[in-house]
């Protein structure tokens, strides 16, 4: 990475009348406009209109913004255990085109992880996963899968006996997200 973008992260709880879409755990963003600028564009962003324009790269380029994504939750019972398990995963993660092969898909898992991990801390739930968005019906790119083994051989993601199910590993501590 020849510049390394702010990391800003924004966590809801199920309560919070805040909240985008209703579904998402948390927003990350990353790009280069510093704090008070980037919490400007994000507090202007209509709920159910504006989340997912940041895919459009006019408003990327407007809004400075590197990459970024967000967090679900999806709860689920194995049938064998009956065991509640919960698992976060990525969902409609983007990288802009020029700032691909960067190093920036990278930092943005490696901040849902971040994301994740508190989440699941407010909650005070110890039996999670961080899953591919492939693991919970949905589809994951190759890229995003390059990222996923990345983090695997990093430590930042440990490999379980489910296929795309993963448990945190090392906290990721080379950048500060702002939480907001």
């Amino acid at each position: 990475m020849s510049k390394r973008p702010n990391v800003y992260i924004r966590i809801f709880s199920g309560d919070d009348p805040s909240g985008w879409d209703g579904e998402s755990i948390a927003y990350v963003f990353l790009g280069f406009k510093p704090w008070n600028e980037m919490f400007h564009v994000l507090s202007q962003c209509d709920p159910d209109r504006d989340f997912f324009s940041y895919q459009r790269e006019t408003n990327c380029q407007k809004w400075d913004v590197v990459a970024a994504g967000s967090l679900m939750l999806e709860e689920g019972c194995s049938r064998l255990a009956h065991i509640s398990e919960q698992i976060y995963y990525p969902c409609a993660t983007i990288v802009r085109a020029r700032h691909k092969n960067k190093g920036y898909g990278d930092l943005l898992y490696k901040a849902l992880i971040m994301a994740a991990i508190r989440h699941a801390k407010k909650l005070g739930t110890t039996n999670w996963t961080f899953g591919t968005h492939r693991s919970v019906g949905g589809s994951t790119s190759t890229s995003a899968m390059r990222v996923y083994k990345s983090l695997v051989r990093k430590r930042y993601l440990k490999p379980t006996a489910k296929q795309d199910h993963y448990l945190p590993g090392k906290t990721p501590k080379n950048f500060t997200p702002v939480f907001y």
